[in-house]
């Protein structure tokens, strides 16, 4: 918790702060999970699993709402119990990355300044592909057709040479007018395009894979934020209420 940048009183009962707030908090009033012994439990299990697996953060479930929407009260219970495993596990996130909770939106402007990016080259590398494709396309309709447009250059009878050819003719003009568009004087071969094209699906494929990391590790930080500032807002209610009793 100090690692977090909370102030911590050890007495007959652990209790701690945060910077903002005016009174200390007693571990035992966040439940029965949080007492010293259950904690305690917790860290040495923690301690004796692999620090390869990380349990992922969930946000807290609004328990309100869920009444609201008609949950009763064996889901009532779960979800408490659920809640309480989520603050567990935000903690412990906080605390495997060495973040106490006034540096949270800066990591989260990092990461979200960072996954903007690699899905902007993503986007990017994709926009890519398609032009290569249409580009490889285009080039294989105007390799098939042209001999056909010549004839019909030459037909004395257009409209019958058109009737008959006009898929050809068609396909073979939407090509030419492609080339006009993407300003291509010359063309490439088709080969060429195949081994352009495979080129940056690989290079996509290193990118989705940044991608994917980039959101979990947001998102992670956006989940750690939330759970947190809805943890102080319960403290501060529980505060609140103390006063006016």
């Amino acid at each position: 918790m100090r690692k977090q940048g909370y102030e911590v009183k050890q007495g007959k009962q652990i209790s701690f702060r945060a910077a903002e707030q005016n009174r200390f908090t007693r571990m035992k009033t966040l439940g029965a999970e949080y007492t010293e012994i259950a904690v305690a439990e917790k860290i040495k299990l923690q301690q004796s699993q692999s620090n390869s697996i990380k349990k992922s953060i969930t946000s807290f479930i609004d328990i309100e709402q869920k009444k609201k929407d008609g949950k009763g009260a064996a889901y009532e219970q779960w979800a408490k119990i659920f809640n309480v495993k989520q603050a567990a596990n935000t903690v412990n996130f906080l605390t495997e990355n060495n973040i106490d909770y006034q540096k949270l939106e800066q990591k989260i402007q990092y990461r979200t300044k960072q996954f903007n990016e690699i899905s902007s080259q993503l986007k990017q590398k994709e926009k890519q592909i398609k032009e290569v494709l249409e580009l490889k396309t285009n080039i294989i309709y105007y390799a098939r057709t042209i001999d056909i447009y010549k004839q019909y250059q030459k037909a004395k009878d257009k409209q019958k040479f058109k009737k008959e050819y006009n898929e050809d003719i068609i396909k073979y003009e939407k090509a030419k007018v492609f080339f006009e568009k993407t300003n291509q004087k010359r063309l490439p071969k088709v080969k060429e395009l195949q081994q352009q094209y495979q080129n940056l699906l690989a290079e996509k494929q290193q990118l989705y894979q940044q991608y994917t990391t980039a959101k979990k590790e947001m998102l992670e930080y956006q989940t750690a934020k939330q759970n947190m500032d809805k943890l102080l807002q319960t403290e501060q209610k529980k505060l609140e209420k103390d006063q006016e009793i």
